[in-house]
């Protein structure tokens, strides 16, 4: 599910950004900007999985 909701938003969000740089306006010619994107966004997805708690291994076993 996580996956298909990424297929269906990373092109709105990579698009604009790489028709600017390769532009001829752009300032500076860079058509990797999708990849750095990207790189970025998971970037921050690892630092918030680093911050979430883990759970104690005595809170995974059943009770009883």
């Amino acid at each position: 599910m996580i996956m298909g909701l990424g297929s269906l938003i990373s092109p709105v969000l990579l698009v604009k950004p790489m028709a600017w740089f390769t532009s001829p306006a752009a300032p500076v010619r860079f058509p990797g900007i999708a990849f750095a994107i990207a790189a970025l966004v998971t970037l921050g997805a690892v630092a918030l999985l680093r911050t979430t708690p883990r759970q104690s291994a005595s809170s995974t076993q059943p009770a009883g």
